[in-house]
């Protein structure tokens, strides 16, 4: 008798236990799908599963739903950003398509109606049309360029490349531009070759950017220079010129798309923002990283570095 009592006893406990533990998870599962259903409402943001509880399986449960809301909390905070970004751009590109179209459109008809322009007009109503078309290819280029880059489109082949010739290469790419500005460039290279790890396309992309920026940017300054330095690890290529220079303003988003600053020299020059954005990303696939210095009318450098190859 005294045993069935203790067996009885033993069941009821272990039937308690059991009840006590269904009711706690079902009231733990009840959260969670109270805050399932916040998380559904569009408006409803920073909403985590918060759990009392020492059950080790609930615990690692509510972690992995926590870590899930954070990554899509970051997707979404990405999402806008992308959106964000994609409409500055279209509006920036409309812009920029507009108007040298508007102008080849309004120099093309005159050249059309108007049978009184002497011939000498005639030629420079078509070599200002050739140039804005020019500079609408360009920006279409660029455009399409940069696109592929973000999208990862863009093949990067990185092999062992001698700088040194290559940055000579380059130089000799630009001789008739320097002549005509009656600039000759500050070359200083080691006297030996030098390898880095970079892709040869790229890579040339990226010198004829910063190359044709200071150029273009610098020319003022009447000097132009090219510098090489090598460190343990890395190889840094400077380009530099003594010309209008960046705004200390402008400097910190000189690299972002699209941006031509308040009073920087891309929107006295009409520069349309893209190519520098290029050049970053493409020294970035290559391992490397670029960043700008300067003090207008003195130096404003370009520098940027590729992994060197032994």
């Amino acid at each position: 008798m005294i045993f069935g009592w203790i067996v009885s006893a033993v069941l009821a406990v272990i039937c308690v236990a059991i009840i006590i533990r269904h009711y706690h998870y079902t009231k733990q599962i009840h959260k969670i799908n109270y805050t399932l259903r916040d998380l559904l409402q569009a408006d409803h943001k920073n909403t985590y599963f918060r759990l009392r509880t020492n059950d080790e399986k609930l615990i690692q449960l509510v972690k992995m739903l926590n870590s899930l809301i954070q990554q899509i909390e970051a997707n979404n905070e990405r999402t806008n950003q992308l959106e964000n970004a994609h409409k500055k751009i279209m509006t920036h590109i409309s812009h920029d398509l507009r108007t040298p179209l508007t102008s080849i459109l309004g120099y093309i008809e005159v050249l059309k109606e108007d049978d009184t322009l002497c011939e000498d007009i005639r030629h420079e109503y078509l070599r200002i049309t050739f140039s804005k078309a020019q500079r609408l290819t360009k920006l279409v280029q660029d455009f399409f360029a940069l696109t592929k880059l973000e999208t990862g489109d863009t093949k990067i082949k990185v092999q062992k490349v001698n700088l040194t010739v290559c940055l000579q290469e380059i130089l000799v790419g630009f001789y008739q531009d320097f002549s005509k500005l009656n600039i000759e460039p500050k070359i200083d290279f080691p006297n030996k070759s030098v390898y880095v790890w970079a892709d040869p396309n790229s890579l040339e992309r990226i010198l004829n950017n910063l190359i044709s920026n200071a150029l273009r940017y610098g020319k003022d300054g009447g000097e132009i220079g090219l510098t090489m330095r090598v460190e343990l690890e890395k190889v840094w290529v400077d380009v530099w010129d003594r010309g209008q220079g960046i705004s200390e303003d402008d400097l910190p988003y000189i690299f972002e798309r699209l941006y031509t600053g308040k009073a920087s020299r891309n929107r006295h020059l009409q520069g349309n923002g893209l190519g520098l954005s290029i050049t970053k990303k493409l020294v970035e696939k290559q391992h490397g990283e670029i960043m700008v210095t300067s003090s207008p009318y003195q130096k404003t450098v370009f520098s940027f570095y590729l992994l060197k190859a032994d």
